[in-house]
């Protein structure tokens, strides 16, 4: 059961390091690499799927949990810099987190594409 959750753990933390941002849509967060490459984890009631370039992993593991964040806001949608996940494996729970820090020009270019609706 653990390692079902140390699996998950490594895999997004490597694509965290490779990605150069994060973003979420309802229940899919993207994790964007350069040359528009992204692996993408989405959440289902009862384990989450990775696919990364036609691949997918799946992971049965339960998100309790989903809280993301930009600039100290909480937000379901768009570029993230912080994220809590509560996580269920079997009967144990585990609190997974990631930080990421944006360049002005990229806050800015996002923020003209929310603005613009792109």
């Amino acid at each position: 059961v653990l390692t079902e959750y140390v699996n998950f753990s490594n895999a997004f933390t490597l694509d965290e390091q490779k990605a150069f941002k994060i973003t979420r849509s309802e229940f899919v967060l993207n994790l964007v690499q350069k040359e528009n490459n992204y692996t993408s984890y989405q959440i289902n009631e009862n384990y989450i799927l990775r696919n990364e370039n036609g691949k997918t992993d799946t992971f049965k593991i339960q998100m309790k949990e989903l809280h993301t964040f930009l600039n100290e806001k909480e937000i379901t949608s768009g570029l993230s810099d912080r994220g809590k996940m509560k996580i269920k494996c079997g009967d144990q729970q585990f609190i997974f987190t990631y930080q990421r820090y944006y360049d002005a020009a990229l806050l800015m270019q996002e923020e003209k594409q929310e603005e613009y609706g792109n």
